[in-house]
């Protein structure tokens, strides 16, 4: 805590939490949650607080809090656990960017764009796939490729499919692809696996 927070024993020792480093830690939900907890005797776990702090900047702390009672002479405390999840908070808002730039651009692309899990599982397909099939997305998801392809690629691409699931092999296949109107029209297939 005081590594953390920059603070040191003589100036934290015998405080109250919100009158710590400039009071900086009298935040108003806090104070609340804390307040309750006392009154009614309960925990509290995976509180996210976002606070600018003086020494740190910006912060995004993850707080667990429990009652306990010393033994001698029952006095109350609250047994509290503060986890830094900055980092962690910043790298889901950078992938999440990642993801929605993805989306944008495969969503403008002519051609038919899906993504797959590390099980094979598609869980993605953009526009260009619904404008050609005439399939929603509830229709297509989980393995929705069975109403899209040629019943005589279907076997053959499910055992090149499933070859470049369990070994990361890329994947290519031509195979003939329902549309919309009823006719199949050849495709060339490749997928890449990302590792």
């Amino acid at each position: 805590f005081y590594k953390t927070f920059h603070v040191n024993e003589a100036g934290t020792e015998g405080k109250r939490i919100y009158d710590l480093g400039n009071n900086q830690w009298d935040i108003p939900e806090l104070r609340t949650l804390l307040e309750r907890m006392l009154a009614e005797k309960e925990s509290f776990s995976d509180f996210e607080v976002t606070h600018n702090f003086q020494s740190l900047g910006p912060r995004t702390m993850l707080l667990n809090a429990q009652e306990i009672q010393k033994i001698n002479d029952g006095e109350k405390l609250i047994l509290m656990t503060i986890e830094d999840i900055t980092e962690r908070k910043q790298a889901t808002k950078l992938v999440e960017k990642s993801e929605e730039s993805f989306r944008q651009l495969a969503e403008l692309m002519p051609e038919k764009v899906s993504t797959a899990d590390a099980s094979g599982n598609i869980v993605y397909y953009n526009q260009s796939w619904h404008t050609y099939t005439g399939l929603s997305s509830e229709e297509i998801k989980d393995r929705g490729w069975d109403k899209m392809i040629h019943p005589g690629d279907l076997e053959e691409l499910t055992k090149r499919w499933m070859h470049s699931v369990e070994t990361g092999d890329d994947f290519e296949m031509e195979l003939r692809l329902l549309n919309k109107k009823g006719a199949y029209k050849w495709h060339l297939c490749r997928s890449v696996a990302l590792k």
